[in-house]
């Protein structure tokens, strides 16, 4: 068996993308225990992910020498039932493109049972693979009966009084078509690997009643479903048996399926794996240890960006937010480019995605969500438009662009600025002294917008100070990069810049605190301890001077740092909250009043590497800080994954999205940046060795 216990095997989630938007995922043991655990969940091609749970999971069997053995693992009212997973004695991950796959070997008295789950990149395409070896003379039969959901992601299905599926059989084959929105169809096949006898299909229609997730009914959220059964799948031989069960979405049409099957299988090559986890009754790990933190990291990154698919005209470049149920987010996007994209060299992506974003702007904000109709409600954040000029800069450091791409990306920059300074944005202006002032209570415009029944958990009404240190940032960036282009508004924005450095330290310094505040308001300063006076330091362009730099690294490391990220308020504040667990109203209220983020480690690794004039001693202390997040790679959480958010309060458990962009972003960066200097940078990493000049002292 494998090591552990049952807890600890649904605690462990994998997952496979696709590069279209779609993906599988589920706990280790192949047990459910969230609405988005499945074999094959597709997105639908249009303006915006519109991800559907096609084929959740199956109930399979091996009946071998006249006995019946169960590999399926589920939940009915609490219990287990059947228990596979005892018989489960190894599970190997691999994320390489183009053929990311996860199996599963179980080794029973008579045979060994492997499945393997894959998905193909850039394709509506589930395999999956069975493999049974018995004895020579043994007489051998394996069932499959998959289960189908046919729903939106983030909702649940019940049977229906009427026939929702319209089903259509061709041998071993069948054609879903889901009767109440017409998008939505698939085809299940089953087909021989070996010489062996044909598939073959028992159409039946059942109906499977009360899985329970248990994820979903820790979250307070409806936590019980239905699942159809169109019928069972049979594959029989002697000794052994090789088969493949395959999932095409998009399609009801089996000769289409066919096709789309035949096209992948002579254009797609599985390479060699490199970033590949085993757990088995021994050890965790491959056979020589596990892979390379870069190694897995750039793997990892690969999961987020795809390409949304369009019923008419070619798909455009994404970013999935965080798995497996958060979408897109400008925010996100803009935040992770630098981790998820340049320092793997992937340049021409980063490109594409900020000049899709860049035509999304208006009035200086960019969308929340992202999509090719984003809708006037969107434009409410205050910090991702400024975020979208650190990528910007970040983009043109790393790829030495020298192409047409540069104007356009400087002047959406600069109309970005000019929008904000002119007072175009509804719910945020500049005030007269430089610094922009969020004057919308009814908006979350920060990343702090948790909110329960529009009641906003932590509200940032007035000059936050991460927004501000973007704004400062976005200012000397372009007064360095426009003269050529535009020599007054280069001018312009360096004088600006110089105000609002003057205004910042006056406003944000707390003397008392040797810190800066979180938010400036006309009555009074919120002086609570927070990590996003990190962005402050960890900017290229800080507006604090060397000293206080020092002060608030040392601060956060001292109040904030965790083995796994920053805390989100200082746990000896009495608005702190250690556990992020239990309804809605309760984990919202957790979400930024102690819940500890690991994006956050890309900022303070970079401040703290400055402050420490990046020494061979800081760099290695660094290495340090981050290694208890590396492990979590792959020893807790989700293997291959960094979860959203963990637990204020030690042991630190993991919570949220199974795994997020901007987290495995920012540690990855952050790994880059602490590497020994006799290591070769991947990519320019200009916000470290970019020489920076302190600001000028007025407010100590």
């Amino acid at each position: 068996m494998l090591p552990g216990s049952l807890d600890d095997w649904l605690d462990r989630e994998w997952l496979l993308t696709n590069g279209r938007g779609g993906f599988a995922c589920s706990t280790i043991i192949g047990c459910p225990t969230r609405r988005e655990h499945g074999w094959m969940v597709w997105n639908v091609p249009g303006p915006q992910l519109d991800r559907w749970m096609l084929w959740s999971h199956a109930a399979e069997n091996l009946h071998i020498d006249g006995r019946t053995t169960l590999l399926a693992n589920f939940e009915f009212n609490s219990a287990i039932d059947p228990h596979g997973y005892r018989h489960l004695a190894q599970i190997e991950l691999s994320l390489d493109d183009p053929m990311p796959t996860v199996t599963w070997t179980y080794k029973l008295d008579a045979a060994t049972v492997s499945r393997s789950l894959c998905l193909p990149a850039n394709e509506d395409i589930a395999i999956v693979r069975y493999r049974v070896e018995g004895r020579p003379e043994s007489a051998l039969k394996f069932s499959v009966w998959p289960m189908i959901a046919a729903r939106p992601l983030n909702s649940l299905r019940r049977r229906s009084q009427g026939e929702m599926f319209q089903m259509t059989q061709d041998g071993p084959a069948i054609g879903l078509h889901y009767k109440p929105d017409e998008r939505v169809a698939f085809v299940i096949m089953g087909r021989r690997i070996d010489s062996g006898p044909p598939v073959e299909f028992q159409p039946r229609g059942d109906w499977w009643y009360n899985f329970r997730y248990r994820r979903e009914a820790e979250r307070g959220l409806e936590c019980s479903e239905d699942l159809m059964v169109p019928g069972a799948f049979h594959a029989s031989g002697k000794g052994s048996i090789d088969w493949e069960m395959i999932g095409v979405g998009g399609t009801s049409e089996i000769r289409e399926a066919l096709r789309r099957i035949s096209r992948l299988e002579t254009s797609v090559a599985r390479p060699p794996a490199k970033a590949t986890v085993r757990i088995n009754g021994n050890t965790t790990g491959a056979d020589a240890g596990p892979p390379d933190p870069p190694v897995i990291l750039r793997t990892l990154a690969r999961q987020f960006v795809f390409r949304q698919p369009h019923v008419s005209g070619p798909p455009r470049i994404g970013v999935v937010a965080g798995y497996p149920w958060l979408e897109e987010y400008s925010r996100d996007a803009c935040v992770s480019i630098p981790g998820l994209l340049l320092l793997h060299g992937r340049f021409e992506e980063a490109r594409e995605l900020l000049l899709q974003l860049a035509l999304l702007r208006r009035d200086g904000a960019l969308p929340s969500h992202i999509s090719d109709e984003p809708a006037e409600n969107d434009y409410v954040s205050a910090d991702a438009s400024l975020w979208f000029i650190y990528a910007v800069d970040a983009y043109l450091d790393a790829a030495g662009d020298r192409g047409p791409a540069v104007t356009e990306l400087l002047k959406a920059s600069l109309d970005i600025v000019r929008a904000l300074i002119g007072g175009q944005r509804d719910g945020m202006r500049m005030d007269s002294d430089g610094l922009l002032l969020c004057e919308d209570a009814g908006r979350a415009a920060t990343w702090m917008d948790a909110r329960y029944a529009w009641h906003f958990i932590t509200p940032r009404t007035g000059k936050p100070v991460e927004v501000n240190a973007l704004w400062y940032h976005a200012l000397r960036v372009l007064a360095r990069r426009l003269p050529q282009l535009d020599r007054s508004a280069a001018t312009e924005c360096d004088a600006l810049a110089d105000k609002v450095r003057d205004s910042f330290q006056e406003r944000f310094w707390n003397k008392s605190l040797a810190a800066l505040h979180d938010v400036v308001r006309a009555d009074s300063p919120d002086a609570a301890i927070r990590p996003n006076q990190i962005i402050a330091v960890s900017l290229a362009n800080s507006p604090l001077t060397t000293a206080q730099q020092a002060a608030v690294v040392q601060l956060v490391q001292d109040r904030l740092l965790t083995p796994f990220g920053l805390r989100t308020l200082a746990n000896d504040d009495p608005n702190y909250q250690g556990r992020y667990e239990g309804s809605i109203d309760a984990r919202e209220h957790a979400a930024h009043q102690g819940s500890v983020y690991s994006w956050l480690l890309g900022p303070f690794i970079e401040a703290y590497l400055r402050v420490h004039n990046n020494t061979p001693r800081a760099k290695s202390d660094a290495r340090g800080l981050l290694r208890p997040i590396i492990d979590h790679l792959t020893s807790s959480g989700a293997p291959m994954g960094v979860s959203e958010l963990f637990d204020g309060d030690p042991p630190h458990r993991p919570r949220g999205s199974v795994t997020q962009a901007w987290s495995v972003g920012e540690i990855a960066r952050a790994w880059a940046l602490s590497a020994p200097d006799d290591s070769p940078a991947p990519f320019p990493l200009p916000p470290v060795s970019r020489p920076v000049a302190a600001a000028t002292a007025r407010h100590t």
